[in-house]
């Protein structure tokens, strides 16, 4: 399929919907996970979804469905993985009772209990055509006046034009 709109978000977030049904999202990034172990994530959805990490395809949760979950295992070291989440929300699902789209997704294992994996938990690569910002701060050690450090952002525009840059400590 062809896509009506691209952008960027930090999580896999159905918000940025841009109508009530009849869409999809395509969530690439990366998960980072806490500990060595065995991990077993539980997707939630309404409709169609799946879940690879690392290029596996660990929950397949395809086609029209009530929301409902589904989950899949896999053995994961410390760091960050590779994720791809596909979500897609039809007008023609008549099993969602009162057609409400839902995504969300929770892992458990090596000590962690079953929780949704939070917001912090994602990161992802910018595109090519996407704005880029580096925050530089001062060399550990610098003499530092106050309570104020210095930060330095670099933008990278790759063509876009950029309004103002914010970020918060």
């Amino acid at each position: 399929l062809t896509p009506v709109y691209q952008g960027a978000v930090d999580h896999p977030d159905l918000t940025p919907r841009r109508r009530r049904n009849g869409y999809a999202f395509n969530y690439t990034g990366f998960i980072n996970v806490p500990a060595d172990g065995l991990y077993a994530f539980t997707m939630k959805s309404c409709a169609g979804s799946k879940l690879y990490l690392d290029g596996a395809l660990i929950i397949n949760h395809d086609g029209n469905h009530s929301p409902s979950e589904l989950s899949g295992w896999a053995a994961l070291a410390v760091g960050k993985h590779a994720v791809n989440l596909q979500y897609f929300f039809d007008t023609q699902n008549s099993d969602a009772g009162d057609l409400t789209d839902q995504l969300t997704l929770a892992y458990e294992g090596s000590g962690l209990p079953k929780t949704e994996v939070p917001a912090s938990a994602w990161s992802r690569v910018p595109s090519g055509n996407e704005p880029a910002i580096t925050l530089t701060s001062p060399v550990s050690g610098t003499a530092v006046s106050g309570s104020n450090v210095t930060l330095v952002a670099n933008v990278t525009t790759n063509g876009t034009t950029i309004n103002k840059v914010q970020f918060y400590v």
